[in-house]
């Protein structure tokens, strides 16, 4: 495989970079390949421990394949036919985590686009999303799921906030944050979506939205105070984020 990197202005290649390794060493190609752009860019690296897992793993060529088959199908807003995918990408190789997080993806925006089977689709979707997890902790796909499987404020936005450490230059992410706390701080949603706009104009073809967190009433509390409530977790969870620079 061979990459190269060309300035946009006058077409100049600035760097080329040649990688032969075996097809089950792909993801640790990618890796290699993103680490040689960053550097060719004077792009700080910005390694976790996920980074030596990810260099040293090994992927079933079949299972990497129907992965970007279901990847190529969540772009195209098929989420069946993507969790369809997956689904065979992890029964070829039921070690990859990307595969088990964009299948829980794929429950969930077919559960949200369907009533039929969703309680279904959302335990599936809640296996998928730990098995991620348990896989590599340390990815942010994988910690994305989990937070559209979480059922309470905090631990959705604590697996947001963990997505974004690992990873702060996914506009994506960001504009999760924001839908999540939409109806509870419109003012720090409008920041943490000029944030994702500022990554990226244009959200992922592929992103799945999670729901607005709306405050349940407990006791004698009324809906002002619950939202106050839910509004300082969400600030307290969330401090400090948007400082964070990719």
């Amino acid at each position: 495989m061979t990459l190269a990197l060309a300035d946009a202005a006058d077409g100049e290649r600035l760097w080329t970079g040649e990688y032969t390794r075996a097809a089950e060493d792909i993801v640790a190609v990618q890796a290699k390949a993103a680490e040689d752009v960053a550097r060719a860019l004077h792009v700080p690296l910005r390694l976790t421990a996920a980074t030596a897992r990810t260099v040293a793993r090994r992927v079933d060529r079949r299972a990497y394949e129907e992965y970007l088959l279901g990847r190529q199908a969540a772009a195209q807003r098929q989420p069946d036919a993507a969790a369809k995918d997956y689904q065979d990408a992890v029964a070829a190789d039921d070690g990859l985590p990307e595969a088990f997080a964009g299948l829980a993806r794929a429950l969930a925006a077919g559960a949200a686009r369907t009533r039929a089977d969703a309680g279904s689709r959302r335990a599936r979707m809640k296996t998928a999303a730990e098995r991620a997890y348990e896989l590599d902790p340390d990815l942010a796909a994988a910690n994305a799921a989990m937070a559209l499987a979480s059922s309470s404020l905090t631990q959705t936005l604590q697996y947001l906030r963990r997505a974004i450490e690992i990873d702060p230059s996914s506009g994506d992410t960001y504009r999760d944050v924001a839908d999540v706390i939409r109806a509870i701080d419109p003012e720090r949603s409008a920041a943490f979506d000029q944030r994702a706009s500022e990554l990226d104009p244009q959200p992922s073809s592929e992103r799945t939205t999670p729901a607005a967190w709306h405050p349940s009433i407990a006791g004698r509390e009324d809906a002002a105070a619950a939202a106050a409530r839910d509004r300082d977790i969400a600030r307290a969870v969330l401090k400090g984020l948007l400082e964070k620079r990719p």
